[in-house]
């Protein structure tokens, strides 16, 4: 499902400057099947446009299209629980999602919210939580009582639980550890290769994204400063440095060494791949 900001702009009515802009004459495409990251500092725009995207708000000018739904200025989405049906959000801080005391409720909930037959209910919460690699003895546990890993791959299977076709991720490795992100990066990859997801992911978690996105898109003060793939993005190291994103350190080790020893060994996002570049060319 390809998502295209069109000529956008809001502005929120209650703020006490006049035409004050949170986003600013956007214009961009998130690929269909692909990885896009949404990098930014805090109040560059970003969860105002993930909401855009959701349709909880509507633009001040231009339009949001996401697949076949066109979201327009001051006018409400008429279908918009089809449009929800389409997306899967998980936001940065599970617990603020949960509701019940098992697991099973939390996904039958959504389920049931689009109208599934009871009939095939036990199927797909146990398939989605086959998905995230998590065992059905989960549908028994108290989601408030997992580890941070488990809750986000948790609302992550109540996402896939309805198969939508877009999946929305805000800042998603807050708080893992290596080996945690190293999971959820495997189980994107696989939803984006073998399921066919558009996946949007709002990080500035710039060490991870590297390793995994497609495309990159920059936004600061309401607007894109910088977009195209990862390696046309992120390795534009002066760009980086001076609007303050912070530089993949493998990218950083390639920039330094060409800066310091004057040898261009190129940049990778594989450290295998960096290490055999560095035996070739470092003696």
């Amino acid at each position: 499902m390809e998502v295209k900001l069109d000529d956008v702009a809001f502005t929120y009515k209650e703020r006490t400057i006049i035409g004050e802009e949170i986003l600013r004459r956007i214009n961009l495409t998130f690929e269909a099947n692909k990885i896009n990251a949404l990098i930014g500092p805090n109040g560059s725009g970003k969860t105002t446009m993930l909401e855009l995207i959701m349709g909880l708000s509507t633009p001040s000018k231009g339009r949001v299209l996401v697949g076949e739904y066109t979201i327009l200025p001051n006018t409400k989405l008429k279908n918009i629980k089809s449009l929800h049906k389409q997306i899967g959000y998980i936001p940065q801080m599970p617990d603020d999602q949960f509701f019940t005391s098992r697991v099973y409720d939390e996904i039958a909930f959504s389920l049931k919210e689009f109208k599934y037959k009871l009939d095939i209910l036990d199927k797909r919460i146990k398939d989605s939580l086959r998905l995230v690699n998590l065992n059905e003895e989960y549908l028994e546990k108290d989601p408030y009582h997992l580890s941070l890993s488990e809750k986000r791959k948790v609302l992550i299977a109540i996402a896939l639980a309805f198969n939508p076709k877009l999946l929305i991720l805000d800042e998603p490795t807050v708080g893992l550890d290596s080996k945690d992100k190293k999971n959820l990066i495997k189980l994107l990859i696989k939803l984006k290769e073998r399921y066919n997801k558009t996946i949007i992911i709002a990080s500035n978690d710039t060490d991870t994204i590297f390793r995994f996105a497609d495309n990159i898109f920059i936004l600061n003060d309401g607007k894109i400063i910088s977009s195209g793939d990862k390696m046309q993005v992120l390795t534009n190291v002066a760009f980086l440095k001076e609007h303050n994103i912070k530089v993949p350190k493998i990218i950083e080790f390639s920039y330094i060494v060409k800066e310091k020893r004057k040898i261009d060994i190129g940049y990778y996002n594989d450290i295998k791949e960096l290490m055999k570049a560095v035996y070739r060319n470092i003696k």
